[in-house]
C-alpha cells in the first residue's frame, strides 16, 4: 500500500530544515489520528502549530497579502468579538458561547497544516496515504470479525463514531480513490505487469472497503452527495483521457468489464439495506413499551424528515428576528430549548436496555441555517466567503498547470459532497468533523500557497 495514492509531486522551490521534519512529524500523527483519537491528533496540531509559529519569517512574506489570510483573520476576529458581545446580552449561554467559539476556531485552523503540507508537497502521495490509512485502521479495528455477519442485519453503524460523521469522511476516500485511481495503480508506462495487478488488486479491496462502510452508514445525505458528486466527478475527470483514446486494448475492455460486474454484485448485494433506509420514512405509531413509560398517553410522532422540517421552521423564524447579525455563535440550544412543540420534549425511541431516548435539541441539522442563525447574513457571508475565495485559487493554480487536472477533480468534488451533507446536518461539535473540514480546507490552500512562494520569489529574485 506505500505506493496506494498518487504520487503528484509540486516543484521544490526551498530546502527542508529541521523545523520541517518535526512539523512533517506532527503532520503525519495529526492526519493518521484526526478521527481515531481527539488527544493524539490534537497533539499532532499543537506540533505542527508550534512549527509555524517558529517559521514566521519564512510565511509571512509570503502570506501577508494574501485575500485568504485576509478572510481568516477577519473572521477570527469576528468570533472574538460576537462571542464577547453574545455572552453580555445573553448571560445564561456564556458557557454555550465559550465552547462555541473554541469549536468555530478549531474548524477555522487549516493555515499551519496547509503550511506544513505545502512544505512536504513533493510528499503529497504519503500525506494522502496517511489520511486513508487512518480511516481503513477506524473500519478494520472497529469490526467484530467474530461475529461479522451481524454488521449486515440491517442497523446502522458509523464504526466507533457517528454515522453522519463517519460516512462523508469514508466518502471523500472512496472519492479520492476512483478519481486519482491511474495515479495509485499505472505509475509509469514500464510498470511490470503483475505489479500493476497487485496495485489493482488493493485498490479494489480498499474502494469495496469504503463504499461498504458508506452502505452501512446509512445516512442519506451522503448517499445524496454520493449519487449527485460521484457520476459527475468521474465524468469531468475522465472524459479527457477517454476521447484521446483512439484504441482500448483488449487488457483494458477485461478491466473495465470486471468493474462493471463487480459494480452490478456490489449493488445487488446492498439494494435491500439502500431500499429499506430510502423508504423508512413512514410515520409510526410509539411502540406500546414506550406509551407505558410515559404514563400511557398518546404520543405524537414523525420522522427524520419531519424533526428536520420542524427544526428548519424554527431556524427561519429564529433568523428572520435578527436576520443582519444572528444571536450569537452559542446560542442554537438555547433557542430550540425555548421552543414548547411537544414533538421536541417527548421521546423518540425505546433503547435495549429499556430507557428512553430523546430528541439532541442543540442542532438545526443545517448547516447554511447555523451559520445564518448564529451569525446572520453578515457572518454568513464572510464565512462562505473563505471556501469560495479557497476554490477559486485552486482553479487558477489548475488553468497555470500548477497542479495536476485529477487532484484539481478531487478537491472540487470533495467540497461538493461536503456542501451537499451541509445541507441535511451539522457536526461542528464533534472533534472528527472539525478535523476532516480543517484538512480540506488546509489541502485547498496547499495549492494556492506554491503560488504565493513563486510570486514572492519573483519579487525577491527582481530587487
Amino acid at each position: 500500500m506505500i505506493q496506494l495514492f498518487c504520487n503528484a509531486k509540486f516543484d521544490d522551490h526551498s530546502s527542508l530544515t529541521r523545523n520541517d521534519f518535526i512539523g512533517g512529524f506532527g503532520l503525519a500523527l495529526f492526519l493518521l489520528f484526526f478521527q481515531l483519537n481527539t488527544t493524539v491528533a490534537y497533539v499532532g496540531l499543537l506540533v505542527v502549530t508550534l512549527v509555524f509559529a517558529f517559521q514566521a519569517k519564512t510565511w509571512m512574506p509570503v502570506m501577508q497579502r494574501d485575500t485568504v489570510t485576509f478572510f481568516f483573520l477577519s473572521i477570527i476576529i469576528y468570533l472574538v468579538y460576537y462571542s464577547t458581545w453574545s455572552i453580555v446580552e445573553f448571560p445564561e449561554t456564556a458557557e454555550d458561547q465559550q465552547k462555541a467559539l473554541f469549536n468555530w476556531i478549531h474548524w477555522l485552523f487549516f493555515i499551519p497544516i496547509a503550511w506544513e503540507i505545502f512544505r512536504h508537497r513533493k510528499h503529497i502521495d504519503s500525506i494522502l496515504l496517511i489520511l486513508a490509512v487512518g480511516v481503513l485502521i477506524r473500519i478494520i479495528t472497529q469490526i467484530d470479525w467474530l461475529d461479522i455477519g451481524k454488521l449486515f442485519q440491517g442497523e446502522r453503524t458509523g464504526f466507533g463514531m457517528m454515522p453522519t460523521v463517519f460516512s462523508p469522511i469514508v466518502g471523500s476516500i472512496a472519492l479520492g480513490l476512483l478519481l486519482l485511481a491511474p495515479r495509485m495503480i499505472v505509475q509509469k508506462p514500464t510498470t511490470a505487469k503483475w505489479l500493476v495487478g497487485l496495485k489493482f488488486s488493493v485498490w479494489l479491496v480498499c474502494l469495496v472497503f469504503f463504499l461498504e462502510s458508506i452502505v452501512l452508514s446509512q445516512t442519506r445525505g451522503v448517499w445524496l452527495g454520493c449519487a449527485l458528486v460521484f457520476p459527475l466527478a468521474l465524468i469531468v475527470r475522465y472524459k479527457g483521457s477517454l476521447a484521446n483514446r483512439v484504441k482500448i486494448s483488449s487488457h483494458s475492455l477485461a478491466m473495465l468489464a470486471l468493474l462493471c460486474g463487480l459494480a452490478g454484485l456490489f449493488v445487488h448485494e446492498n439494494y435491500q439495506t439502500i431500499f429499506n433506509r430510502v423508504n423508512s420514512e413512514q410515520i409510526r405509531p410509539q411502540p406500546e413499551a414506550i406509551k407505558k413509560q410515559v404514563g400511557g398517553q398518546e404520543i405524537l410522532m414523525t420522522t427524520s424528515v419531519g424533526y428536520r422540517k420542524l427544526f428548519w421552521e424554527i431556524g427561519i423564524r429564529k433568523w428572520r428576528e435578527r436576520a443582519f447579525f444572528g444571536w450569537g455563535p452559542g446560542t442554537t440550544e438555547a433557542l430550540l430549548k425555548q421552543e414548547k412543540n411537544p414533538l421536541m420534549s417527548q421521546p423518540i425511541a425505546l433503547l435495549e436496555d429499556g430507557s428512553l431516548l430523546y430528541l439532541h435539541t442543540y442542532h438545526l441539522h443545517n448547516l447554511y441555517l447555523e451559520f445564518l442563525v448564529r451569525f446572520g447574513l453578515f457572518g454568513t457571508l464572510l464565512f462562505l466567503a473563505l471556501p469560495l475565495v479557497l476554490l477559486v485559487n485552486v482553479r487558477k493554480a489548475q488553468a497555470k498547470g500548477s497542479i495536476p487536472w485529477d487532484y484539481a477533480c478531487f478537491l472540487f468534488a470533495g467540497w461538493g459532497l461536503m456542501a451537499i451533507m451541509a445541507f441535511f446536518d451539522f457536526q461542528l461539535y464533534k472533534y472528527a468533523w472539525r478535523n476532516y473540514c480543517l484538512i480540506w480546507a488546509a489541502l485547498t490552500y496547499a495549492v494556492h500557497l506554491e503560488q504565493l512562494s513563486l510570486q514572492h520569489e519573483k519579487i525577491q529574485s527582481k530587487k
